[in-house]
C-alpha cells in the first residue's frame, strides 16, 4: 500500500517545557512511524513543503491513505489526543478510528475522539482517505512532557493504527533515535566543511550529550553556553520554517541565530574564525579541527 505521511511543518510554533517546535517534535515521531510502517511504499513530505502542495503531491502519486501528524494547542489548559477526518468518508473514518484507538491505548489523558472537518485542506483536498492526528497538546506542560519522552511509543502506535486499518500484521521494531541515523565513524573527521549529522553526533558526544545527529534545541543551548553567546535558550532566531540543511550556513540560521546575530559572532570568536556573523565553510572547517583537536569537552 502506498502511504503518505505529512509531518507538521510550523516549525515557528513552539511548546512548552523543552517540547521545542511542532515540527521538530512531530517530524520525530514520523521518523519512528516511516521505519514502522516498513512493507508499505511510504512517501514522506518535505518539512516546510505547504499543505497544499501536500495534497497535490498525494493526489499525484496515487496513494491509498494520507496520514497528517501535528501536536494541538488550546491555551495551555487543554489536554488529549484526537483524530480528524472528513465528513462522510468511510474508509477515512475507519483510519481514524484505528488510528486513535491505537493512541489511546498509550497516551495516560483523555481521548477527545474522532473529529470531521470539510474545510481542512488535507482532508478536504485528498483524493485518498485522509486524517489528522493531533497527538497530544503542545501547549500543556504534562502533555509536552508526554510527547517528548514518548517520541517512539507514539510513532509505533500511529504506524500499527495505520496496519489495523490496512489489514498488515502489526510488527514492532526495535527502538530507534533517529530512521536515517547513520553510525559514526571512528578516527578523525573529515574538515570537509559540511556539518551534518556524523559532525554533530560526535559534538554531541564529546560534550556527553544524547546522541542523535541532531542539531536540536538541547544541543544548541549547549553550544551557546559552550561559546559564551550571549543568550542560552537554544531558540530559532530568524529563519524558523527553514530544514536543517546539511551544511552549516543552513544549520547555523535555524539552529543557532541568523546571519549577523551575537550568538554566530560568538561562536565564531570561540572558533577563532572572523567574528562577520556570516555561516561560511571557515567556520564549519574550523569546528570539525576542534573536534578532533579535543577542545570540545
Amino acid at each position: 500500500m502506498k502511504i503518505y505521511i505529512a509531518p507538521s511543518n510550523q516549525f515557528d510554533n513552539r511548546g512548552v517545557v523543552n517540547f521545542g517546535t511542532e515540527a521538530d517534535r512531530m517530524n520525530q515521531v514520523a521518523d519512528v512511524a516511516v521505519q514502522a510502517l516498513a512493507g508499505h511504499t511510504v512517501i514522506r513530505a518535505t518539512g516546510t513543503s505547504s499543505i497544499a502542495s501536500r495534497a497535490q503531491q498525494a493526489n499525484q502519486l496515487g496513494v491509498q491513505a494520507y496520514v497528517s501528524i501535528h501536536s494541538n494547542a488550546g491555551g495551555g489548559n487543554a489536554r488529549g489526543t484526537e483524530v480528524w477526518c472528513y465528513p462522510g468518508s468511510e474508509q477515512g473514518f475507519r483510519l481514524a478510528q484505528a488510528v486513535n484507538a491505537r493512541l489511546n491505548g498509550v497516551y495516560p489523558g483523555p481521548n477527545r475522539g474522532i473529529k470531521t472537518n470539510s474545510s481542512f485542506t488535507e482532508l478536504a483536498k485528498t483524493d485518498a482517505p485522509a486524517i489528522i492526528i493531533e497527538t497530544a497538546f503542545h501547549d500543556n506542560a504534562d502533555d509536552a512532557r508526554w510527547m517528548i519522552d514518548n517520541i517512539t511509543t507514539i510513532g509505533q502506535a500511529i504506524a500499527d493504527g495505520v496496519n489495523d486499518w490496512a489489514g498488515r500484521t502489526v510488527t514492532t521494531p526495535p527502538p530507534i533515535i533517529h530512521a536515517a541515523m547513520p553510525q559514526p565513524k571512528d578516527g578523525p573527521l573529515d574538515v570537509d566543511g559540511i556539518v551534518g549529522i556524523v559532525t554533530i553526533s560526535r559534538y554531541q558526544t564529546a560534550r556527553r550529550l544524547s546522541v542523535d545527529g541532531e542539531g536540536g534545541i538541547n544541543t544548541v543551548t549547549d553550544m551557546q553556553n559552550l561559546s559564551q553567546a550571549p543568550w542560552h535558550d537554544g531558540r530559532y532566531d530568524g529563519q524558523d520554517k527553514k530544514l536543517i540543511g546539511e551544511y552549516w550556513p543552513q544549520l547555523f540560521s535555524v539552529r543557532y541565530g541568523p546571519a549577523g546575530s551575537p550568538s554566530v559572532k560568538a561562536m565564531q570568536r570561540w572558533l577563532g574564525t572572523d567574528p562577520d556573523g556570516q555561516h561560511g565553510i571557515d567556520d564549519a572547517e574550523a569546528f570539525q579541527i576542534a573536534l578532533n583537536e579535543g577542545r570540545v569537552k
